[in-house]
């Protein structure tokens, strides 16, 4: 029998999501780059907020707010004032 293709999860298809919003939104460049970097940094937070037992209130007040950043952010390309 063949193989199975293991799913990506949740956490890499949302970077992937994410990825794709940039492309999209941005012209190649430094805009394009900071998108997909406060993404990957923003994931990367969120995960180690997760799987940190000594996580603090500020620490998960910092999470909201970098998540809300990464999405006020792609709030503005996708509505320009």
């Amino acid at each position: 029998m063949g193989r199975r293709r293991q799913q990506p999860t949740q956490g890499r298809r949302l970077q992937r999501l994410d990825n794709i919003f940039a492309d999209r939104l941005s012209e190649a460049g430094r805009l394009r780059s900071y998108l997909k970097a406060i993404v990957d940094k923003t994931w990367d937070l969120t995960v180690w907020l997760q799987h940190n037992s000594n996580a603090t209130s500020v620490d998960a007040d910092i999470v909201i707010e970098a998540t809300a950043q990464v999405i006020g952010t792609f709030a503005k390309l996708i509505r320009p004032s």
